[in-house]
């Protein structure tokens, strides 16, 4: 099964990974759990959900790693809800829940804006000591990202407070991730006095992350204190950092064509500015708010 693994990576479009799956099929590799698995995850990055389920359907006896797939690809196309359905039949069906499950589960209701689902899911693994019986089983503890998500769905719901609390009693040290959930959160509700208050533990956390840097400034730009943007942005100068531009890409004829801001590499550019010169304004015209998913993920990626 491994000698197929790249050629999911090489299936660019819908209709090529479903002549891979019709091959899998026909070769009874489909009964493989991680070539279904992989199945699950390729669709749903195309955004083809409905056969991600077709396929866990009919799958036989699906194990804890392909439910996790499974939920976390609903997380990743904004289906939160669906995702904590899925988590609930998961535990119906008296599946094991592993160590990568939760995450997903904060995350949907992280989205979803479920306060109340989101404190079951963490009390249930305190309660049932989840994170005591890996350390027993596989000698691990509660990892930054467990506690990022946390600190993000308490942030996001408009409890600061509670989500500064985690930070402060964390085992672990505080990265980018952490701080960004909550300054995110701040952004979000409008905290600006939060923000002042934490003003030293934000300014003086250790990172090379851009994108952590890129939301405080525009948090403390948004609320027209300068004189803080420009220590934020004479701090990435000092220690070498730049913004990172966000890029997009469309594809036209089987082709990727990766743009941003400013960038003039395309061999059409010329005839590309001249087109969208003849455009009519778009001043008038309403526009997407991405003020609440401006997350130090979005950032980080260069979304």
């Amino acid at each position: 099964m491994t000698l197929y693994m790249p050629l999911f990576r090489s299936c660019t479009t819908l209709r090529t990974l479903t002549q891979l799956h019709a091959h899998l099929f026909v070769t009874r590799l489909h009964e493989d759990p991680l070539a279904s698995t992989k199945l699950i995850e390729s669709y749903a990055q195309m955004g083809s959900l409905q056969s991600s389920r077709l396929v866990f359907e009919t799958f036989p006896n699906p194990d804890s790693f392909m439910w996790g797939v499974l939920i976390k690809c609903h997380v990743w196309n904004h289906f939160f809800q669906e995702s904590i359905s899925l988590y609930h039949k998961m535990l119906y069906h008296q599946v094991q829940v592993n160590r990568f499950i939760y995450p997903s589960i904060l995350r949907a209701c992280s989205g979803f804006g479920d306060l109340g689902i989101g404190g079951k899911v963490h009390g249930r693994i305190i309660k049932f000591g989840f994170y005591f019986s890996l350390m027993r089983n596989f000698g691990i503890e509660p990892n930054t990202e467990h506690f990022s998500v946390v600190v993000d769905l308490l942030s996001r719901s408009g409890d600061l407070n509670g989500a500064y609390e985690i930070i402060k009693s964390m085992p672990l040290p505080v990265d980018a991730s952490i701080w960004g959930a909550l300054l995110n959160g701040c952004r979000i509700h409008q905290r600006m006095d939060m923000i002042k208050s934490i003003k030293r533990d934000l300014v003086d956390i250790s990172t090379d992350d851009t994108g952590y840097y890129t939301l405080l400034s525009n948090i403390y730009a948004e609320g027209g204190d300068w004189n803080e943007v420009r220590k934020v942005r004479s701090k990435m100068e000092g220690i070498g950092l730049t913004k990172v531009p966000g890029w997009s890409s469309i594809e036209l004829e089987k082709t990727i064509y990766r743009f941003g801001a400013g960038d003039s590499s395309h061999l059409q550019t010329n005839e590309i500015y001249r087109v969208l010169k003849n455009f009519p304004t778009l001043d008038s015209e309403p526009r997407y708010n991405v003020e609440n998913d401006s997350s130090i993920a979005n950032f980080s990626q260069g979304r």
